[in-house]
């Protein structure tokens, strides 16, 4: 009996050790795949279609026809694909697209929010050409603009009372300046009705992967209390917020389809104050949403100062970097910090800190700022700058 037992326990230990080893040798393979992992970082785009192909091939992440080949791979994209350039539609759908691919691999395509997008989401659309709209448009594109600014006149005409009307041709032709052939095509595209619009709110401001944090502008100290989690529920339910407004605001023609953030703003503010002396909530837009909104300057998607605008470690010395960065990174647990945001004038990565902070911005769009596309290469502690023509160690 005694022997009986006594082998019970020594199976038990064994059983005990061959769990403990397992694991350690578990822990152990899961330290070595993040060493060998690779992360290819990217910034700015805006709408750049061809130099953003370029550099996704000279990292190794697609082929001639656009298909993923980067295996398990991670590409971080971190904002503005949107505005300024023309091909905006189609790099757009390539992220999308890459995001399926990637993932049948066992890769992954992320995608942060950057400062455009959210301008864009919120109807600034000030950085949205005729060039960009053109391809959302259809066949009867051009009809549908016109009776657009037909309503628009019989709604200008109607809201003039006794004074004097409007100048029919004068207001006609600024509302087809205003109004390009596909850009009501693209104000749908962009709600969440729509599967684009569904697309960008689901994007995160914040990601930490590979043991860094990868954002469109930063961490600035007034954001150090927030996590990663934190800041991306922040953004969405400020989209949703205003979603819910401008919806509530659009039922009652108190804007139009065209209407920008200024003007949207400017009646949630007029709004708040009839609330206030009524003392009764409008039934979908209640006080509290035409506080918040009429107060989005403070928002994270707006702030100049939060994670999707701050431009700080681009513009601090070494010495203010410093003393702001390494405490961040030391209580957060990570390794460094990429950015895009602020294209660099030496058309380069820049690295600040021995690697703690990582500006990715080049200038993608040359037309517009010049600059070249570029991919920060990571993998473990080793970082590397692609450009088309080279690869460069990043000491």
């Amino acid at each position: 009996m005694r022997a009986a037992s006594q082998r019970t326990r020594w199976l038990a230990l064994g059983l005990l050790l061959v769990g403990l080893g397992a694991a350690t040798a578990e822990a152990e393979e899961a330290s070595a795949d993040r060493e060998r992992q690779r992360i290819v970082a990217i910034g700015d785009i805006h709408g750049a279609l061809g130099a953003f192909e370029l550099i996704l091939r000279r990292a190794g992440l697609i082929d001639e026809q656009r298909n993923w080949i980067g295996g398990r791979d991670i590409l971080v994209q971190t904002g503005d694909f949107l505005d300024r350039g023309a091909d905006v539609k189609a790099v757009a759908e390539l992220l999308q697209d890459l995001q399926k691919k990637a993932k049948r691999q066992g890769g992954q395509v992320i995608v942060l929010l950057g400062n455009h997008e959210a301008l864009n989401l919120a109807m600034s659309l000030r950085d949205v050409t005729p060039e960009i709209v053109r391809p959302f448009a259809g066949k009867r594109s051009e009809k549908r603009r016109d009776r657009y600014c037909d309503r628009l006149l019989r709604r200008a005409e109607k809201k003039a009372d006794s004074g004097p009307p409007p100048d029919q041709d004068g207001f006609l032709q600024a509302c087809r300046v205003d109004v390009p052939i596909g850009m009501l095509e693209y104000i749908e595209a962009l709600s969440p009705e729509s599967s684009l619009g569904r697309w960008l709110r689901r994007l995160p401001a914040a990601a930490q992967v590979g043991g860094r944090l990868f954002l469109h502008g930063g961490l600035s100290p007034e954001w150090t209390d927030l996590s990663v989690e934190e800041i991306n529920e922040k953004t969405r339910q400020e989209l949703d917020q205003f979603d819910r407004l401008r919806k509530g605001l659009l039922s009652r023609d108190l804007i139009v389809q065209t209407s920008a953030l200024a003007e949207i703003t400017g009646v949630a503010r007029a709004l708040q104050l009839v609330v206030e002396e009524r003392g009764v909530d409008i039934e979908d837009l209640p006080l509290e949403t035409l506080k918040s909104t009429a107060d989005f300057e403070r928002w994270t998607l707006f702030d100049p100062n939060g994670p999707l605008w701050f431009r700080g470690y681009a513009k601090w010395n070494d010495d203010e970097l410093r003393a702001f960065v390494q405490p961040l990174i030391e209580r957060i647990g990570i390794d460094g910090i990429v950015v895009g945001h602020t294209p660099r004038k030496s058309q380069r990565i820049e690295n600040r800190l021995n690697g703690r902070v990582m500006l990715i911005d080049t200038g993608m769009l040359s037309d517009v700022y010049g600059g070249r596309p570029a991919a920060l290469e990571i993998i473990g502690d080793r970082l590397t700058a692609i450009y088309p023509q080279s690869s460069e160690p990043i000491d």
